[in-house]
């Protein structure tokens, strides 16, 4: 029997057909469940208190199926929906959540009012919230029970909107009122959840349920143009971008000088071979479980000005800061293995505890081999610099790579074809161009373990002393943002076991060695050359300076030995040079060679040396106690004391062109010239110009003999 809407069952009613339609399990009862689908299809759900139970039920049936294709997966007892029950499901959520029509204006702005009366026919009691930044209020305490309909709370207890916000919202109720739409309009994903957080957000993207984004965004453009309440602009629409994540084109408009987003509720099937999905309209309840993590899937409803909980999850792990996903973890990874990278990029900004089912999943090889098959290099990239540049605690994303033993995956290299780094070391070798000599920190034969723990231990000191910091103290160079210096030094820090270590690469039919560090970021992530050489040279010369540290204060308990020479020494040759000379030659080159990066990798060296002389380090080279901050201090110091802080911009005494006026060389030989004059000069800061030139002379009558020598 069918009912008019003027005879709607009691609300009683559809909870016993839901009861039974939620029971259908291998068959059982699925009479009563198509039964139940078939009475909804004749009750449109106007927003009148007799329709109320009508409301809840398509919110529910919605919510069931999405639970149910979760169990399914999981390998639950519910057995997966059949086509014919599906197609009664969609055709329910056609009016899910929805008690508008067209002309209905007042059921807009009230559906959120009339939610709270409609708590009284479920049985549903209020109860005080958590004391979460921006849910303080009253809240609703809603039964941990598959079949309870979503979690809300009334905006204005939770959300603090600023006047821009609040004109914006405004304006898009009255765009639904002046075309007289039945639209639901809401803002998704990380607006809702920075704002519950008490933090500002600008990147507010919509959400409509009945139309394309891009439609809606040119029914606002005319809704501005006709009322002439403000200048109207055009519509932009940003293509599907799938090497960006955006798998759906999005249109942009503007209220005002705010740019906003707008696309359609959708839902997301995944094929096996790629982490792009096929995209549809969809309900909110897919909507939001297609999502990341629950805390990214709560929605602000502009209509009836609440925050929806569609996943029952998202209030609550908000506050307790918990990275938990709204299906099963191991589908979640498996449909989109970057959202491991995501995961651990929100934990550390959020201060987040990670799920123990997340964990798990994590460390699953068909996770593994996604990250290899379905994640390009470019995405892991942008993922890395967005965790690694922002505030919290974005080492949590470098531990956490370690951690699932995913950092050889993310870090790669194609030597001899493969797609990352042995554990065993066997693609390394030393590297012939670390400038002092100095053993590698490890041997390349050493066990992936032993690295890991040596990351670990350097990257946690690193972001305690960041931590001690502002960021806008953090040292780096000129024009970098504070992000760009943070970030620096945390790779810099997880890298530091491949110090002196480099990877063979064929190179035009010729092997060569090539920074281990270098590669595994240019080649693994697509990071910038000119950056990954930045992240290299700290790598390599943070340990040249902890071994000229330690050479310097070997030095300062020698009694009587001169530091810092009179302006009017003797002029010293390089070939002579030894003890504190040597040492200050060869700082000068150092810091010639790293220029502004000096700084930075002195203070990496500071932070990381409690990590490389731990008890169970295998690699702390030098002998003697530790090395202290002050001896790093010191060193600072001393740089200035003898004018190297800024040798690079000491200007040359002899340029290349006057070396070649002079002495007639060509090809490599004018390079010798100029870096003897180099050293000379290092040595020699308040030397003359025809002191230099006297040098050179000899350096120039020592290299003829010795090619003559060479041809006899």
């Amino acid at each position: 029997m069918h009912h008019s809407i003027n005879h709607l069952p009691s609300p009683s009613m559809p909870s016993v057909l839901l009861r039974s339609m939620c029971r259908w399990k291998s068959g059982t009862d699925r009479s009563s469940c198509i039964s139940a689908s078939k009475e909804i299809r004749h009750c449109r759900l106007y927003p009148s208190s007799s329709s109320t139970a009508q409301f809840h039920f398509a919110a529910i049936a919605s919510r069931r199926y999405s639970q149910i294709r979760a169990n399914s997966h999981n390998g639950g007892g519910i057995r997966p929906i059949d086509k014919s029950f599906k197609a009664q499901y969609l055709f329910i959520n056609r009016y899910h959540y929805r008690p508008l029509y067209k002309g209905n204006l007042e059921g807009i702005r009230s559906c959120g009012r009339d939610a709270i009366a409609r708590r009284s026919v479920m049985g549903i009691n209020s109860r005080a919230s958590s004391s979460m930044t921006g849910l303080n209020g009253g809240g609703v305490n809603f039964p941990d029970d598959p079949n309870s309909p979503p979690r809300y709370e009334a905006a204005s207890k939770v959300l603090d909107l600023t006047e821009e916000e609040k004109e914006i919202f405004s304006h898009l109720r009255n765009v639904v009122e002046y075309h007289n739409l039945s639209t639901v309009v809401r803002v998704a994903g990380g607006w809702v959840r920075d704002k519950l957080l008490g933090l500002d957000s600008d990147d507010i993207d919509i959400a409509v349920d009945n139309m394309e984004g891009e439609m809606f965004a040119q029914l606002v453009n005319r809704y501005i143009e006709e009322t002439g309440i403000m200048p109207s602009s055009k519509v932009s629409v940003i293509k599907t971008n799938p090497d960006k994540s955006k798998h759906l084109a999005t249109a942009t408009f503007r209220i005002g000088a705010r740019p906003i987003d707008v696309n359609h509720l959708r839902s997301e099937e995944y094929s096996t071979s790629s982490r792009i999905p096929e995209v549809k309209m969809g309900t909110p309840y897919e909507d939001a479980f297609r999502r990341d993590l629950t805390i990214n899937a709560l929605y602000y409803n502009v209509n009836s000005d609440i925050v929806e909980d569609f996943t029952n999850r998202g209030f609550e792990d908000l506050k307790a800061r918990i990275a938990r996903t709204p299906l099963a973890p191991l589908e979640t990874l498996v449909d989109d293995p970057l959202r491991l990278l995501r995961t651990l990029r929100f934990a550390g900004r959020f201060g987040l505890d990670i799920d123990p089912k997340f964990d798990e999943a994590a460390r699953d090889p068909e996770v593994k081999k996604g990250l290899i098959t379905k994640v390009s290099r470019e995405r892991f990239g942008q993922e890395i610099i967005k965790a690694l540049s922002g505030p919290g605690r974005p080492s949590k994303l470098l531990c956490g790579l370690l951690a699932y033993g995913v950092d050889s995956i993310i870090f790669a290299n194609s030597l001899n074809g493969e797609t990352r780094l042995s554990d065993n070391g066997a693609s390394l070798i030393l590297n012939p161009t670390e400038p002092l000599g100095l053993p590698p920190l490890l041997s390349p034969a050493e066990p992936r373990t032993i690295r890991t723990d040596l990351s670990l231990r350097s990257v946690e000191r690193m972001q305690s002393y960041l931590e001690k910091v502002s960021m806008e103290d953090i040292p780096g160079l000129p024009g970098d943002t504070p992000g760009e210096a943070q970030r620096r030094l945390l790779l810099a820090a997880f890298f530091l076991p491949y110090h002196g270590v480099a990877v063979e690469k064929l190179v035009k039919k010729t092997i060569r060695a090539q920074s281990a560090v270098f590669t595994f970021l240019v080649e693994g992530i697509k990071y910038p050359h000119r950056d990954a050489q930045e992240v290299d040279d700290m790598v390599q010369s943070c340990m040249q300076l902890r071994q000229l540290t330690y050479e310097l204060r070997s030095y300062r308990k020698q009694e009587g030995l001169v530091l810092v020479p009179a302006s009017d020494a003797s002029p010293i040759s390089p070939k002579a040079a030894t003890g504190v000379p040597m040492l200050r030659l060869n700082l000068g080159l150092l810091l010639e060679s790293i220029k502004d990066l000096w700084i930075p990798a002195l203070d990496l060296a500071r932070v990381v040396e409690a990590a490389l002389v731990a008890k169970d380090s295998k690699s702390n080279s030098l002998p003697g106690p530790p090395l202290t901050s002050a001896d790093f201090d010191f060193l600072e110091a001393w740089a200035k004391d003898v004018h190297l802080e800024r040798i690079w911009e000491t200007p040359k005494l002899l340029d290349g062109k006057e070396i070649v006026k002079l002495f007639g060389v060509s090809g490599k030989e004018i390079g010798t010239l100029v870096q003897a004059q180099r050293a000379w000069q290092i040595l020699n800061p308040d030397a003359s110009r025809q002191q230099c030139l006297e040098y050179l002379k000899g350096v120039v009558r020592d290299y003829f003999v010795s090619q003559h020598s060479e041809n006899a």
